[in-house]
Formats: structure tokens, sequence, C-alpha cells
């Protein structure tokens, strides 16, 4: 998910994230201790936003884990929409509506 906004952010706003090494292990996106996409994000210039979402926000959410850690990031597009890619499927747009707003524990903003 995180190959799928560098891509957005580069293709449709010329803005070019960095590429990092990531455990194909899925399993090191449910520990607590893992912060890999609070700090990173922060690296690259996103800050966390409450209020209303913009078009190009990215969604950092918590797929089924008690923990509520970010396992999943997705694009906010505009029009209740936005894109993602779960694991081992293709990239797609979802209506941010339930569950996909429940699971949104915090959205950042380049700038």
């Amino acid at each position: 998910c995180y190959s799928l906004v560098a891509d957005y952010y580069q293709q449709n706003l010329s803005i070019k994230l960095g590429r990092y090494p990531r455990s194909g292990d899925n399993a090191d996106w449910d520990k607590a201790e893992w912060d890999w996409i609070d700090r990173q994000f922060e690296a690259e210039g996103f800050y966390p936003v409450r209020g209303d979402i913009k078009k190009d926000d990215v969604l950092a959410m918590s797929l089924g884990d008690g923990n509520r850690s970010i396992n999943h990031l997705g694009v906010y597009t505009g029009d209740n929409l936005f894109m993602h890619q779960l694991c081992n499927r293709k990239s797609r747009l979802d209506t941010w509506g339930h569950p996909w707003r429940e699971y949104t524990i915090k959205v950042l903003r380049y700038g």
C-alpha cells in the first residue's frame, strides 16, 4: 500500500517520496512498537490533520489489530472515495465510509 501512495504522489502531484525497505512479513505491521509509517511520513514532510479531509490526504488505517497500529494506507481522491491496495490484490477505489472510516486512525497531509 505504501508503493501505491508513493506512485500516486509522483504521478499526480510530482512529489517523489522515498523508497524504503519493508519486511515481506505482514506480521511486522501488527507489532505495537512498529512505527515505520509515523517516522517515514514525518521525514517526508507529512503532518497529521484533524477535521476536514482533503483530496490527496493519506489515510493511515488499522485493519483488524487490537493495538491500533497503522498497518494500511490509502489516498483520499475526493468525492468520498479513496484509493488503496490490500496485500496480494489489485489497487482499487472504495467509498470512504463504513468500515474504512472506522479503520482510519490518522490522516496525513503533505506540506
